[in-house]
């Protein structure tokens, strides 16, 4: 089965709480990005949570052609 790579922006408490772990938990999903103003707190929280990659420019993320939600 093909892996679905997401990209999440904005990873505040409801992220951290529901979305992420429902992505990890998926075993067709992998999260492989995270987007955040504060590049520390998106090193520290792809560090925690698994992903990849820590951007802090949504554009940079969007143009991403790894990711694919």
């Amino acid at each position: 089965m093909k892996c679905l790579k997401w990209g999440v922006i904005g990873p505040g408490s409801v992220a951290q709480r529901r979305s992420m772990p429902a992505i990890q938990k998926a075993e067709t999903a992998e999260l492989h990005a995270i987007l955040s103003r504060d590049i520390d707190r998106g090193q520290r929280l792809a560090k925690e949570s698994g992903a990849d990659i820590p951007y802090t420019d949504p554009k940079a993320l969007q143009a991403d052609p790894t990711i694919h939600a």
